[in-house]
């Protein structure tokens, strides 16, 4: 008894593995989106090399092998962003100098696609997010050394007035950093610090820069995409933003003050009641 039992519950898993190996597969159809006012209607493109469980083909026959066969029509194609700043890029490659980067990113984009063009039965609005490679170059930031001190174990370090409250992408990328001055010859290694007081407030370790003391003025280059849309008011307030033209400034943001901090602020009427008759 005890074995005929074991037969069917193993006959039984074998029949529920072979079910489970069958993808659910919905029928081919193109889904249709609402179509923007003067076009024709989208259509969802669909990627190439489907690969199929071969128990779902046995059963379902081979439709749903290939469905790039089906007429595709593309209204806009979008490439999205991630494009480099040419000036960090070229640094980063030994030989490579600004100008032709962006070329060379066109030619890797526009190639290929006009390749595919002969697959399409439309001729597709070409869509790119280039902003932080447009900008990210344009913007520094001038910050002052406040404080010097040694770490432990010798190493060189320097308190800057600039912290990851103006350079949250110091988190996630190298910051460009550099003397604002012609500097002597000799250099050494220093880690720098923001003046937040907190053990995330660290711009750069080890980097090489001139000797530095308090007062020395520095530049984070490459400031333009995020620094200041991600910045905060944390401790200390944001400086002005200046456009600097044809060698002139032009002030485009004042400096907060303390004002800024707490202008929008309001207490509930029942408090101020409160204090008043405190007094």
């Amino acid at each position: 008894m005890m074995r005929r039992w074991l037969k069917r519950i193993g006959w039984t898993l074998l029949i529920l593995l072979v079910l489970l190996a069958i993808p659910v597969l919905p029928p081919i159809t193109m889904p249709r989106f609402p179509a923007p006012p003067g076009t024709d209607s989208l259509e969802l493109v669909v990627n190439r090399g489907y690969q199929v469980n071969p128990v779902a083909e046995f059963f379902l026959g081979s439709q749903y092998r290939d469905l790039w066969n089906q007429p595709i029509k593309v209204e806009v194609l979008d490439l999205g962003g991630g494009f480099p700043n040419r000036h960090r890029y070229a640094r980063s490659h030994p030989g490579t100098t600004p100008e032709p980067v962006f070329p060379a990113f066109a030619a890797a984009i526009t190639q290929p696609l006009a390749a595919a063009m002969r697959r399409l039965e439309s001729r597709p609005r070409l869509v790119l997010e280039p902003g932080r490679a447009v900008v990210e170059h344009a913007v520094s930031l001038l910050t002052r050394v406040v404080a010097t001190k040694r770490l432990g174990g010798g190493a060189k370090a320097a308190v800057l007035d600039a912290g990851v409250h103006l350079l949250p992408t110091a988190y996630y990328t190298p910051l460009d950093i550099a003397p604002v001055e012609a500097s002597p010859l000799s250099v050494e290694e220093v880690t720098l610090f923001g003046p937040l007081c907190m053990q995330v407030d660290c711009l750069a370790v080890g980097i090489r820069l001139p000797p530095l003391r308090r007062g020395t003025p520095l530049v984070v280059r490459n400031c333009g995409a995020y620094a200041d849309s991600q910045s905060m008011q944390f401790i200390h307030a944001r400086p002005a933003i200046v456009l600097a033209r044809d060698g002139r400034p032009e002030l485009l943001r004042d400096a907060e003050t303390v004002a800024d901090f707490i202008g929008r602020d309001r207490l509930p009427r029942r408090a101020t009641a409160a204090r008043a008759r405190a007094r």
